[in-house]
């Protein structure tokens, strides 16, 4: 009898009390803020705050590698950033147990994805976003800067619509001044450079006898975020040549020569190409690079991963010395 008392009072309590995992739910709040340090897969990626985020939409997910349904939805996250990378989507990839930066890049490459993967170092900080009860866990953000969904999966449909309501990829901003909009629209496909001239035409009509005024803050909103863009562009880049990755390093400053024809940052990327084209040492680099892509693609065929290895280590023997060779060497360790 105590017995059955005692069992019964403990549920009563049990039920009261809340569960000790028991997941926030934010869907219909505003969006807290957060920042991104350290990141794979970057490029030029722009966004590293939710105010650099704001009126697009962000996509924040919490993985793992021991993660086996993490892992399963991967290729789906790849595709919405191959569908929608420059038509206002941010993914923020969090990896939530631990893994180095050389394991989560050696799995990706060697599954062929690219999207960003955000590191936990630097200053990354998504406290306000609590993950809940284990992995996989994301959150969406839409275009109102309100938490639109929260949960494990079926986000993709959400993203689908949401992705419509974006006015200007990459500007951060959903209202523009009507004398801002071409300038806006221009900045939204990447033309930095067409931007940047609509903006300083407008700027000056602006802040000439009888102008509008009012436009004055959104010119110089566009010309300055067009500037921030490559400047971390050209941040890219030479992170890039530090790292001694001299094709990602070379095709980023082709994207600043496009996207900034005309301007200054474009002459000195068109310069910096021609630099290293001639230098003796990043040629090597260069073709080490292609011939280790080249022997990524033979070793699928491979029929084991013991024999997959011992391609990758005799690669980095006859490389020895090169990036390509230890990049060569994380993967066998990664297989």
């Amino acid at each position: 009898m105590r017995k059955v008392v005692f069992l019964s009072a403990l549920a009563a309590l049990l039920c009261l009390a809340p569960p000790l995992m028991a997941q926030e739910e934010l869907v219909g709040k505003d969006a807290s803020d957060f920042t991104v340090g350290d990141m794979l897969f970057d490029g030029d990626v722009l966004a590293r705050n939710f105010e650099d985020s704001r009126g697009e939409v962000i996509l924040i997910k919490y993985w793992g590698l021991k993660c086996g349904p993490c892992l399963a939805s991967m290729p789906k996250v790849q595709k919405l950033w191959t569908d929608y990378k420059d038509k206002g989507l941010h993914i923020f990839h969090v990896e939530s147990q631990n893994h180095t930066p050389e394991e989560i890049q050696g799995y990706c490459e060697k599954k062929g994805y690219d999207f960003p993967q955000t590191l936990r170092s630097g200053a990354t900080d998504f406290t306000g976003y609590p993950g809940g009860n284990g992995l996989p866990y994301a959150f969406l953000v839409g275009v109102d800067g309100k938490v639109i969904w929260q949960g494990r999966q079926g986000y993709e449909q959400v993203i689908a619509a949401e992705i419509k309501k974006v006015r200007y990829a990459g500007l951060g901003k959903t209202e523009i001044a009507p004398d801002l909009k071409k300038s806006a629209k221009l900045f939204s496909i990447r033309k930095y450079s067409g931007a940047i001239k609509e903006a300083r035409k407008r700027l000056e009509a602006a802040k000439s006898e009888g102008g509008d005024a009012a436009a004055i803050p959104d010119a110089e909103y566009i010309i300055e975020r067009a500037n921030r863009v490559g400047e971390r562009m050209m941040d890219s880049a030479e992170t890039a040549k530090e790292d001694r990755e001299y094709g990602r390093a070379i095709g980023t400053l082709k994207r600043i020569l496009k996207q900034f024809k005309g301007l200054p940052i474009a002459e000195e990327a068109e310069v910096e190409i021609a630099r290293l084209k001639q230098d003796r040492e990043v040629k090597k680099q260069l073709r080490a690079e292609k011939n280790l892509a080249a022997l990524m693609q033979a070793i699928k065929k491979a029929p084991t991963k013991e024999k997959q290895a011992a391609m990758l280590r005799a690669f980095a023997k006859k490389f020895d010395g090169m990036k390509a060779a230890e990049k060569a060497l994380s993967r066998a360790e990664n297989l």
